[in-house]
């Protein structure tokens, strides 16, 4: 009898665990092990087409003034983006980093990529009240931004970029 109650708890627990993925901050604040893994600023020069690691400051000069403007959205830009929040750590956000280059590429000149390090940017993180990663906002060029959680198919993150930036209509 002990030893099914031993053997219950112990699975809940592992279940607990597993389940919530990337939605815990059990990593928060822990740097990458390796160089390789630690992530260029968008100060730096990009090529056209390739993602952009934005930390705050850049945040703020190109894409929203969160900290004067508070309480009304203003796009800094002029080409819809997507801002993805993901971390290091985070297995999905790992899967969706290729496809969002793959679309950066395919889209360069008509949407811009972002990528924001929650554990690196965590006043960015609490603006936004990202609670789960991977988290892309979507910004179009006029209108308010929008956002969706977790890993996508590339022909939903395509559809995304075509309809909902782009505002071409389905084929």
């Amino acid at each position: 009898m002990i030893m099914t109650k031993l053997k219950t708890f112990i699975a809940c627990m592992l279940a607990v665990v597993a389940i919530p993925g990337c939605g815990g901050q059990g990593n928060k604040g822990k740097l990458p092990a390796k160089a390789a893994d630690t992530v260029q600023v968008a100060s730096d020069v990009k090529a056209e087409g390739a993602v952009t690691y934005l930390n705050t400051a850049d945040f703020i000069s190109k894409v929203y003034d969160f900290k004067s403007h508070p309480d009304k959205w203003k796009y800094e830009g002029d080409t819809p983006a997507v801002i993805d929040f993901y971390a290091t750590w985070c297995g999905p956000c790992k899967q969706l980093s290729p496809l969002l280059e793959e679309l950066a590429a395919e889209y360069a000149g008509k949407v811009k990529v972002y990528k924001v390090d929650v554990d690196k940017e965590p006043e960015l993180a609490a603006a936004f009240h990202v609670q789960s990663i991977p988290m892309l906002l979507w910004i179009p060029a006029n209108g308010e931004p929008f956002v969706s959680m977790g890993l996508m198919p590339k022909e939903e993150l395509k559809k995304g970029f075509d309809e909902r930036l782009l505002g071409k209509t389905a084929q």
